[in-house]
């Protein structure tokens, strides 16, 4: 793929970082994804792992992603609306974008 692997990043286990890699490979060699996309999708899971980390003050294995709520992935993409992020790439998370007041 060209990226490094997640297994030296801190905030997740060697499993759950074999795991990410594990799914790029497949997305690339099955369904036909573009290194591009894996990229992308690199960037995104990296920065959600790392928001988790970060939520729950400890690193992150594939027990506790397995834990995770809805209300997790909201807070994160209430953290990414913040930064500016979520807006531009709603579309491609299938989201709709926010009304003005609600």
């Amino acid at each position: 793929m060209g990226d490094a692997p997640l297994a030296g990043l801190a905030v997740i286990s060697e499993a759950l970082a074999q795991s990410v890699d594990d799914w790029l490979a497949h997305a690339q060699a099955i369904k036909g994804t573009s290194a591009n996309t894996a990229k992308a999708y690199r960037a995104d899971v990296t920065g959600f792992l790392a928001f988790m980390a970060n939520h729950f003050a400890s690193a992150q294995g594939t027990g506790a992603i397995a834990r995770l709520t809805v209300g997790d992935m909201r807070s994160w993409m209430a953290h990414e609306r913040a930064r500016g992020v979520l807006g531009q790439r709603a579309g491609e998370l299938g989201l709709k974008p926010r009304r003005a007041g609600g």
